[in-house]
C-alpha cells in the first residue's frame, strides 16, 4: 500500500503523465524522477531509491536483459486510471467514427471485452454464511414467539437459554463443516497441480495454462518461450548414493528454479528428472540469459548428504513458439526436447537452442 511507504523515496521516469498524479495523491511519498527505466532500477538496485514504478512490460524486460536474479517486482497498483482515444485535431472524419463506435458499446459488449482479455474463471460455491445468518436469524424468530407463548409461565429463562445453547451448536457444526469443505478443496486442487516430490506444477497444470498463456499471446503478439532440461547421469547418482539422495538432488534443482524465474513463468516437473518452464513475454535471447544463469548455479551447487558430497549438472534445450504459424506449444516443445538432448550429445552441462 503505497499510503504506508512514508518519506520512502520511489522513482519514475521523467515526463510519465502518472508523476503529477502520484504526487497528489501520495504527498507522504518523495517522488524522485530519473531519467529512463535503467537509471531508475540501478538506483534501486544501488539502494539510493526504495522503489521503482513503470509498466510491467518494460520492467520485465529490462529484468531479463539487465538484471536477472537481482530485483523482483514487489506488487502493483490497484488504481483506476480514465482511459480515452486521442485523434488529431484536423482529423474530424477519424474522430466521428470513433465517437461513434465508443457510444456504440453497450454494457454486455463491454463485458464480453473485459472477459476476452481477463480470464478469470468464477466457481459458485455454497454461501455457509448467508446459510448461517438465516438459521440464525431462524432462531431469533423462534425464540422470539417461544418466549411470546410461555411469557406468563415461570420458564422463560430456561427456554431462551436452551434456544441460545442449541444457537450456538448449530453455528458451531456450520463453522466446522465449512472450515472442513474449505480445507479439503483446497488439499484437492493442490493434489490435482503440484508434484509432491518437487512442489513445483505437474504435467497436467501446465497443459492447461501453456494453452492459455498461448491464446493470449497470440491476441497480444508477444513473444513465448520454452526451457526443457535434464539433470545429467541421473540414474549415476541414483546407483551411486540411492534413490534417497536422487530424490534430494529434484528437490534442490527445484528451489533453483524457482528461486531464478519469474511469477509469471510456469515451472513444471515434466517427469522423473526432466523440467520444463513457460516464459511468456520473453524472446529467445531473454530465455538464454534465464537458461545460462540456471546452469551456473547448478554446476557450481554442491550438496552434502551423510558425509558425502555430489555435484551435478544439467543440459538444456531452448526454443520460442512461432505464435503467428503455430497453434499450440507443443511444437516448440518438440523443439526445446531436441535441443536438450543435444545439448547431452554434445558433451552435457550446455543449453543448445533449436529455431526449426
Amino acid at each position: 500500500d503505497l499510503s504506508q511507504l512514508t518519506n520512502e523515496k520511489v522513482g519514475i521516469t521523467k515526463g510519465y503523465a502518472f508523476v503529477e498524479i502520484l504526487k497528489e495523491r501520495y504527498p507522504n511519498l518523495q517522488i524522485i524522477e530519473v531519467n529512463n527505466i535503467t537509471e531508475g532500477l540501478e538506483k534501486v538496485n544501488q539502494g539510493e531509491l526504495f522503489g521503482y514504478i513503470g509498466t510491467l512490460a518494460s520492467i520485465g524486460h529490462m529484468f531479463q536483459t539487465q538484471f536477472t536474479g537481482e530485483l523482483k517486482i514487489a506488487g502493483k497498483f490497484f488504481e483506476n486510471w480514465e482511459l480515452g482515444i486521442g485523434v488529431r485535431n484536423d482529423d474530424e472524419v477519424l474522430l466521428g467514427i470513433l465517437q461513434k463506435v465508443v457510444k456504440s458499446l453497450d454494457a454486455p459488449t463491454k463485458q464480453a471485452i473485459l472477459n476476452k482479455w481477463i480470464a478469470v474463471k468464477y466457481e459458485k460455491i455454497m454461501d455457509y454464511d448467508l446459510v448461517l445468518n438465516l438459521m440464525i436469524f431462524l432462531g431469533v424468530v423462534v425464540s422470539f414467539f417461544i418466549y411470546r407463548q410461555y411469557i406468563l409461565s415461570n420458564v422463560n429463562r430456561e427456554l431462551k437459554s436452551a434456544v441460545k445453547r442449541r444457537t450456538k451448536e448449530l453455528k458451531e457444526l456450520n463453522e466446522n463443516l465449512e472450515f472442513k469443505i474449505l480445507e479439503r478443496t483446497k488439499e484437492l486442487e493442490k493434489l490435482a497441480s503440484i508434484d509432491p516430490l518437487s512442489q513445483l506444477y505437474n504435467r497436467r497444470y501446465f497443459t492447461q495454462m501453456s494453452a492459455q498463456i498461448f491464446e493470449l499471446a497470440r491476441r497480444d503478439r508477444s513473444n513465448i518461450s520454452i526451457i526443457m532440461l535434464d539433470i545429467d547421469d541421473f540414474k549415476k547418482i541414483n546407483d551411486t548414493y540411492g534413490h534417497k539422495i536422487g530424490d534430494e538432488v529434484i528437490v534442490v534443482l527445484s528451489r533453483i528454479l524457482q528461486k531464478y524465474t519469474r511469477k509469471s513463468d510456469v515451472v513444471c516437473r515434466f517427469g522423473g528428472e526432466e523440467f520444463i518452464v513457460l516464459l511468456p513475454e520473453t524472446s529467445m535471447e531473454g530465455s538464454l540469459v534465464i537458461a545460462q544463469k540456471i546452469r551456473e548455479v547448478v554446476e557450481s551447487k554442491e550438496l552434502s548428504f551423510d558425509e558425502k558430497t555430489v555435484n551435478f549438472t544439467i543440459s538444456i534445450g531452448v526454443a520460442q513458439v512461432d505464435i503467428i504459424r503455430e497453434k499450440s506449444v507443443e511444437l516448440a516443445i518438440q523443439r526445446a526436447d531436441k535441443a536438450m538432448y543435444a545439448a547431452k550429445h554434445t558433451g552435457k552441462n550446455r543449453v543448445c537452442t533449436k529455431s526449426r
